[in-house]
């Protein structure tokens, strides 16, 4: 009688299954010699594993009818497993792996599926769904800890193999449908400050911000009126629709997410997007306007602050010195000259030296020649 236990997900799905079964905390304790060893079950090496969890089981029940329960149970559970190339569509894209395990996180006969949301209508999400009584990570923080996730949902779900693939298949045509959908958010993966502003500006209730909105613009019509009450209250309604008109916050789907870096942040608020806000259609202009505006007062705040006043103060007074002790470029010529012309009498006191103390006649000639040392200075260009 053996356990039929091959893979990762094999070894998870089992002890899932059979959870603290006492033959796992008898062969914690038992003093008979075994092979292998308890750290094994819960090693990387599944092979190990599968052998630790055999030894176990027959030490306990030996080839009672508990160990064929067991082992038939298990059988019957593999064989409701979905093959491993229904999960490769999305192990290779980030977003996509993303949006299959928000689609399972909320998949329930409560919620609708993702699929659905929009069409300006209050959302209520139910945040107790199947995934919270299979998966124990709630909040996976990596793309392996999310690919598991959606793994062990599967897995553990008592639906059979057909069902099982038919979710599989509108999880994949509903990302296909999605995806282009996340082009729409100005956002990028490298603009990591954007980002985090972005994490909070999409958690927050915007319903204070509208309600200003609507309140201005029916003031403004009633100001334009002449405040005679000319106004009709439909008129009124209308400007409070066309503002609320799909208006979209979620609370509940927001709390699913946590994310605890800046590119977890980038990867939930596309998916997040796409999901939801995309049918919010004043959703991109008052992002874009917000970010603007947060961009500006900061920008503000950081031309205001004592530290650059004070920066800004020293290079205008360097400026401002440099130019008044630097020397202007006719000066600037004019002692170059000067230079060149004192080294140049300086070489012709040297050369007419060393005449001098080679030819003491020669030199007593040119010294009655004047003209002699002039046309020496005039071919050193003086």
């Amino acid at each position: 009688m053996w356990i039929d236990i091959k893979t990762k997900r094999d070894v998870r799905l089992f002890l899932w299954m059979v959870g603290n079964d006492a033959a796992i905390e008898h062969y914690r304790q038992t003093k008979e010699v075994k092979i292998y060893h308890l750290n094994h079950i819960y090693g990387e090496d599944c092979n190990l594993a599968a052998l630790a969890i055999n030894e176990a089981f027959r030490i306990l029940y030996k080839d009672s009818d508990n160990l064929f329960s067991c082992v038939y149970r298990f059988k019957k559970a593999k064989e409701a497993l979905l093959p491993t190339r229904e999960f490769s569509w999305f192990k290779r894209s980030n977003d996509a792996c993303y949006f299959a395990w928000a689609y399972i996180r909320v998949f329930s006969n409560k919620n609708r599926s993702l699929s659905n949301f929009g069409d300006n209508e209050t959302l209520t999400i139910h945040t107790r769904t199947p995934y919270h009584r299979y998966i124990k990570i709630q909040y996976p923080v990596s793309h392996r800890e999310r690919i598991e996730c959606i793994e062990d949902f599967f897995d553990r779900s008592p639906l059979d193999l057909s069902s099982k693939l038919s979710i599989m298949s509108d999880i994949r045509n509903e990302w296909d449908r999605h995806s282009p959908l996340a082009m729409g958010l100005p956002l990028k993966k490298n603009e990591k400050e954007k980002i985090n502003w972005a994490w909070d500006y999409i958690c927050k209730d915007k319903i204070n911000y509208i309600t200003g909105s609507i309140k201005r613009a029916q003031e403004k019509i009633i100001e334009e009126s002449g405040g005679d009450n000319t106004v009709s209250q439909a008129t009124l309604d209308e400007i409070h629709y066309s503002f609320m008109n799909g208006y979209i916050h979620q609370p509940h789907f927001l709390s699913l997410f946590r994310p605890s870096t800046t590119t977890e942040k980038y990867l939930a608020l596309r998916c997040i997007y796409i999901s939801l806000y995309y049918y919010d259609k004043k959703f991109i202009s008052r992002f874009k306007k917000s970010w603007e505006s947060s961009s500006y007062r900061k920008a503000k705040r950081k031309s205001n602050s004592t530290f650059f006043k004070k920066i800004k103060s020293e290079l205008i007074s360097g400026e401002k010195i440099s130019e008044a002790s630097g020397p202007s470029e006719d000066e600037t010529v004019k002692t170059e000259k000067d230079i060149q012309r004192e080294k140049a009498h300086e070489v012709m006191k040297k050369v007419m030296k060393n005449i001098e103390n080679k030819n003491p006649d020669l030199s007593d000639e040119q010294d009655n020649d004047p003209f002699s040392s002039l046309s020496s200075i005039a071919l050193l260009g003086i």
